[in-house]
């Protein structure tokens, strides 16, 4: 299953919007730097899906970010 998420780094607040069934919007508080907003993206999304492996699949590098959770 593939997940598509928006970020929205340097937000005063974390937060989850789902906006169908496998893309959401996520707003985080860490700063894009050196990979922490990937970090703490794929563990909200692990902690969402638990006892699943999750692998960022594309968008290393953008607001615009997709997941693949495997079974």
């Amino acid at each position: 299953m593939y997940v598509k998420v928006k970020v929205v780094p340097s937000s005063r607040k974390e937060k989850i919007f789902w906006i169908k069934e496998r893309e959401a919007v996520i707003e985080i508080k860490e700063k894009p730097l050196r990979g922490e907003v990937n970090r703490r993206v794929t563990e909200i999304i692990s902690s969402i899906f638990p006892q699943k492996r999750v692998k960022l699949v594309k968008g290393q590098k953008s607001k615009s970010k997709i997941f693949k959770i495997d079974e």
